[in-house]
């Protein structure tokens, strides 16, 4: 598959000619103990059992493809090559091929990033506090992030909306009792104290994402109406549904006697002109 234009990110600083077949006076050889972790890296954990069928790779075939580090303080930190590092330490090896480059600090993580999404690597909540750092540190606009690891500005939107959930519904995510489906979900439940006890049935019932976004609907249109014990027609909940999958957002219809109201939310400036776009509002 085709890999989508990155800006100076992997393409530039790692160029496929290098990963496939680098020239053997690019590559160095450095001691294992040399090279220092990019703290920055987004993956923060890598599972044991990976690791330990790589190491026997090596074991058998030696490391064939270099990690790529950079020099900073007058250390080799570590850009590309987590699991490969890991695994040439635990089978043993004291030295390890590696490419030198020089990189920004902002290129180190997006080299990284990708590095990660291209073999779907990443946790869901990984993904998010690596985009919020390339936005909060580095000043990175949502279009620019997409643009440098390869998604459309709607998805690093969503993505970093993660961040914004309980610690507890956080924890489920990384434990894996709950899916990136079902975190999305629970976005759209108003308040804390909802979206954990939505995360809490959700584990205990093995809920479907499906029938988890039916059961936030229908509270949160139950909330809208107080006291008339009505909720949306099956005609309103499929406008619903397609404007939501439409727009990409959550959106929400309620109606009393005389009128309705939809509403639909938004999470950036960014977000808003995509929105009003697919609508086809312009702004004078």
């Amino acid at each position: 598959m085709a890999r989508k234009a990155l800006g100076r990110g992997l393409d530039a600083l790692i160029p496929q000619a290098s990963v496939e077949a680098a020239e053997e006076s690019d590559i160095v050889r450095l001691p294992v103990t040399a090279v220092r972790p990019n703290p920055h890296q987004p993956r923060r954990a890598v599972e044991s059992e990976t690791i330990a069928e790589l190491a026997e790779s090596i074991r058998q075939q030696g490391l064939v493809q270099p990690i790529v580090v950079r020099r900073v303080d007058g250390e080799y930190q570590l850009i590309a090559g987590e699991r490969r590092l890991q695994a040439a330490r635990a089978a043993g090896l004291t030295e390890v091929p590696a490419i030198v480059r020089e990189a920004t600090d902002v290129e180190a993580l997006e080299v990284a990033l990708v590095e990660n999404i291209q073999r779907e690597d990443l946790a869901p909540l990984e993904r998010a506090r690596a985009y919020g750092v390339l936005s909060e540190r580095y000043g990175l606009s949502q279009s620019e992030i997409g643009s440098r690891v390869g998604k459309d500005r709607s998805t690093i939107t969503n993505t970093l909306r993660l961040l914004g959930l309980p610690e507890e519904v956080k924890r489920h995510l990384e434990a894996g009792r709950i899916s990136e489906g079902h975190a999305r979900a629970l976005l759209s439940a108003r308040g804390a104290h909802r979206q954990i006890a939505l995360c809490r049935r959700t584990i205990r019932e093995a809920l479907s994402v499906r029938a988890l976004e039916r059961l936030v609907e229908t509270r949160s249109a139950r909330r809208r109406m107080p006291g008339r014990g009505q909720e949306l027609s099956g005609e309103l909940e499929a406008v619903t549904r397609a404007l939501r999958d439409r727009l990409r957002t959550q959106v929400r219809i309620g109606y009393g006697k005389k009128k309705g109201k939809i509403e639909i939310e938004f999470y950036s400036p960014e977000d808003l002109e995509r929105i009003l776009s697919i609508l086809g509002v312009r702004i004078e």
